[in-house]
């Protein structure tokens, strides 16, 4: 009888080039990504460290650029204002934005305020404007006394209008 023919079988196949080029396209891309990534990160933090060497140098510039912006804001709602009603004196004019209804409640001035709503004083003319931008339209309009005492809240520049109306009603006599 014949002998069977012995087989040998290679388990090591070779890998054709297409298959290695997938398999090291394939390693490469995760740090491909994440060079990218970092090159991202870097510049972020290049930027934002660029931001705060600025204030840390001239933080009085950061304040200006802020006074400039809030300056521009109130010249366009002072400007919206005045095509809804007469405005004689916008000189000096402070806008103010209600942030929080609730801290206003129980002032009559403020009872149809919304949040978002603007109040713009001006102290010229001594009046007092809520006006909605969303809706661009005068929601109440007040008596406004500058020469009164009155701190940074909006609560206690409420109370100093308050006072204003009780004071013009007793000039008015």
């Amino acid at each position: 009888m014949q002998e069977p023919e012995q087989v040998q079988i290679n388990y090591s196949k070779k890998v054709s080039n297409k298959k290695m080029s997938k398999i090291t396209s394939f390693t490469k891309k995760p740090a491909g990504i994440l060079l990218v990534l970092l090159v991202i990160a870097l510049g972020g933090f290049g930027y934002y460290f660029q931001k705060y060497n600025a204030v840390a140098k001239n933080p009085a510039a950061e304040s200006a650029q802020k006074a400039e912006e809030a300056k521009k804001k109130t010249e366009e709602v002072v400007s919206q204002i005045s095509k809804l009603i007469m405005v004689t004196d916008s000189t000096n004019a402070v806008l103010a934005t209600i942030a929080d209804k609730s801290k206003l409640s129980g002032q009559k001035f403020f009872d149809l305020a919304e949040n978002g709503d603007e109040l713009v004083l001006f102290p010229n003319m001594q009046k007092a404007v809520i006006y909605r931008p969303s809706v661009n339209k005068i929601i109440d309009v007040g008596p406004f006394n500058p020469n009164a005492q009155a701190s940074s809240t909006p609560a206690t520049t409420t109370k100093a209008t308050s006072k204003t109306t009780t004071a013009s009603s007793t000039k008015a006599k």
